[in-house]
């Protein structure tokens, strides 16, 4: 049901492609399709408790990650070039994306010395 929901070409239009402009206002536009949190937390009493934390747990190490790490799509050995993987899913009752590659390249060496003295200070706590 909830997956029916997020994948309405109405409310979402060409809800498989990767578009985070949907969401803004466009001209012409009554306003912004329906926010997806509406509905994939659950409904009524049987919503999740713990929405609210995983949304920001969430937010916290996405933005930890794109402050340190660029992240880019791998290179094919055959070619050398970057080359974007496809998009592919799971079936079933919860939908997962498969396995895919991509590469974590640090923005700066100072990036890199901070993540490794936190590292060090976790450790020896």
């Amino acid at each position: 049901m909830i997956r029916g929901i997020l994948h309405d070409p109405v409310a979402y239009p060409e809800p498989f492609k990767f578009n985070p402009d949907r969401f803004y206002p466009a001209p012409g536009k009554d306003g912004l399709n329906p926010d997806p949190r509406q509905y994939n937390f659950g409904f009524g009493r049987r919503i999740c408790p713990g929405r609210y934390f995983a949304m920001d747990a969430t937010w916290s190490v996405i933005v930890n990650v794109l402050a340190a790490f660029d992240v880019l799509p791998p290179i094919n050995p055959t070619t050398g070039k970057e080359e974007m993987p496809v998009p592919d899913w799971t079936g079933g009752a919860a939908s997962f994306p498969k396995p895919y590659q991509c590469r974590f390249v640090w923005r700066s060496e100072d990036k890199k010395k901070l993540v490794a003295l936190r590292h060090d200070d976790v450790n020896s706590a």
